[in-house]
């Protein structure tokens, strides 16, 4: 199964690293000096209160083709962040898209976006921090 999480943050590193832990197909999109940490180091988790880390190494892309085609893409990215790849999102191919982002103000832009078929909605529950390329979850 080919992945894209669409979003390099904690909620997204957390998701990408465990996927690709899981021998699952991951690519992650991310940008700026986080495309050049995952490039070069791979995706670095720790669990709160334990130390050991674990890296994980996954693609790493920094934009999105249309015709870049996964089987799932996983969008999680803070709310404010949203509107911005919605153009993006709707004029690739792939058929599921997932949006694990809290938001209260509903889902209308989003179907409008990429169309009712292809939206799916989740919950991450879980949290944690990021710094210095490395995230802590809990």
């Amino acid at each position: 199964m080919r992945i894209l999480v669409y979003g390099a943050g904690v909620i997204g590193s957390i998701f990408a690293g465990k996927l690709a832990a899981s021998r699952q197909d991951v690519t992650v999109l991310a940008r700026g000096k986080r495309f050049e940490e995952l490039r070069s180091n791979g995706i670095e988790l720790s669990a709160h209160g334990v130390h050991r880390n674990e890296i994980i190494p996954v693609n790493v892309i920094d934009h999105l083709e249309p015709d870049d085609l996964f089987d799932y893409i996983i969008v999680a990215m803070q709310r404010t962040q949203v509107d911005s790849v919605l153009p993006i999102l709707s004029q690739n191919c792939s058929r599921n898209i997932v949006f694990v982002v809290n938001t209260a103000a509903g889902y209308d832009q989003w179907v409008q976006a990429v169309g009712r078929e292809r939206l799916m909605l989740g919950f991450p529950s879980a949290g944690g921090e990021r710094a210095d390329g490395k995230v802590v979850y809990f």
